[in-house]
């Protein structure tokens, strides 16, 4: 009776050991699957964010009025996220690096002198990196970008129609579960036309921003 019970147990333990093969093989995997080996939701590498964010900014803006007119505008932007890494690193630092394409859609509500105008548009470039800790819901973020603009306005301290937009933001992400979030965003703006036109005085303009994210892996 020992035998015929040693024999069924090296059976089992021969057919678990095949199985384990035959799934790890089904993944293109030398050795059997490992949680590490799965996407791991909105953060995998290669995943995307698309978002809508909102709200108004004011400028002149930190210590900058000389020679500097007014120009606030209520921002409407349209974002498309994609995650350059997975997780990395360790401690405080750990996160994820994101570039985000950016659709900037402005009204001007007030513009300083003839300004006038009504609009501020342009596609921008910004690099991102998140701050992800293990179950936190709560994710802060950095990140920096170059863009270009159009605008209407003739306000002195723009000088011109097109210009080149650099864009600094930090704000928090509330993660709602893995496919949504909403976020709140603190930025400023600094619009100029690099010399190209007579004046060059340049514009900048901070605000804040709420928005909602939908996260597809």
């Amino acid at each position: 009776m020992k035998r015929i019970v040693a024999l069924c147990v090296l059976a089992l333990a021969i057919e678990g050991w095949s199985g384990d093969r035959a799934l790890a093989g089904s993944y293109g995997l030398s050795s059997p699957m490992v949680e590490q080996d799965m996407p791991h939701g909105p953060w995998d590498q290669e995943g995307f964010e698309f978002t809508f964010i909102t709200g108004p900014f004011f400028g002149p803006a930190f210590g900058v009025e000389g020679g500097r007119e007014t120009l606030n505008y209520f921002s409407n932007s349209f974002r498309l996220g994609y995650n350059l890494t997975g997780i990395i690193g360790d401690g405080w630092y750990r996160g994820c690096f994101q570039f985000v394409g950016e659709m900037f859609v402005a009204e001007i509500f007030e513009s300083g002198g003839d300004g006038g105008g009504s609009i501020v548009v342009g596609p921008n470039a910004l690099f991102r990196y998140n701050f992800i800790q293990e179950n936190w819901p709560v994710v802060p973020y950095v990140q920096l970008g170059p863009g270009l603009v159009y605008t209407d306005t003739e306000n002195n301290a723009i000088g011109s129609n097109y210009c080149f937009q650099l864009n600094i933001g930090v704000g928090l992400r509330f993660m709602l579960n893995d496919k949504w979030a909403i976020s709140g965003e603190f930025d400023w703006h600094h619009m100029s036309n690099a010399g190209f036109a007579e004046h060059n005085a340049g514009s900048n303009e901070a605000g804040g921003q709420v928005g909602i994210s939908y996260f597809f892996f």
